[in-house]
């Protein structure tokens, strides 16, 4: 008989467990932010506006994917499961697209989510956070005071709001899934799966490298450094 393959370890025994998280995910899970773009760059508001990667977005996907393999060579992950998911905006579409054919896989492998794309930040789209705060002073106030409920005008969605269909989308992921998304899917994640309390995940800093690694009930931010406490 052949025996069981041995239980892989987590990066870090450890580790914080989940603590809040009532719904069952499979293990192990990957998440990324999409590589950066002009807009990220200029520290203009991009929510569902369809901005694509700038040149030097495209090149961080070829660290990422070089962490990714060193996943895989942990045996953390299985290069024959990876499955690459991504929000349908272009700057995550291009970014998941780049590590793949960086690691030697096809486009056809991509996945899109459409519950994974980034919140609608309504009328602040396109403007700094200088000119939201010249043309939107009380808006911009009440953001401040309640990150997690706040939804801007014209459009605009709270991570309260979009929580539960993000998580609902986590929930239904294969093991071994590769997923680009967004900065403030990501903070709703951090939240959600019980690493921190809603105002500071609301206002965690989403690094473009490095990945969120969901396995073992633990998730934990891995770079080159290794893994750093969430």
């Amino acid at each position: 008989m052949t025996a069981p393959p041995a239980p892989r370890k987590a990066l870090v025994p450890d580790g914080r467990l989940l603590q809040k998280a009532t719904m069952t995910f499979p293990q192990p899970l990957v998440f990324l932010r999409h590589g950066v773009t002009d807009w990220n760059r200029q520290a203009r508001y991009q929510g569902s506006t369809d901005i694509e990667l700038s040149a030097d977005g495209r090149r961080m996907m070829l660290g990422q994917a070089a962490l990714i393999e060193r996943l895989c060579d942990l045996e953390t992950l299985d290069r024959n499961q990876l499955l690459f998911v991504s929000s349908p905006l272009v700057r995550a579409r291009q970014s998941a697209t780049e590590i793949a054919a960086h690691m030697g896989r096809h486009e056809d492998t991509l996945q899109v989510e459409d519950r994974l794309r980034e919140l609608s930040m309504g009328r602040w789209e396109g403007l700094t956070s200088q000119q939201v705060k010249d043309r939107f002073y009380k808006e911009r106030k009440g953001r401040k005071t309640n990150r997690w409920t706040f939804a801007a005008a014209d459009g605009g969605e709270s991570m309260a709001e979009r929580a539960t269909s993000i998580m609902q989308a986590v929930a239904g992921l294969p093991p071994h899934s590769i997923v680009v998304t967004h900065a403030v899917v990501l903070r709703i994640l951090l939240h959600e799966l019980g690493q921190q309390p809603q105002a500071e995940a609301a206002q965690a800093a989403i690094p473009h490298q490095g990945l969120y690694v969901l396995d073992k009930s633990q998730f934990q931010l891995f770079g080159e450094e290794g893994v750093s406490a969430l």
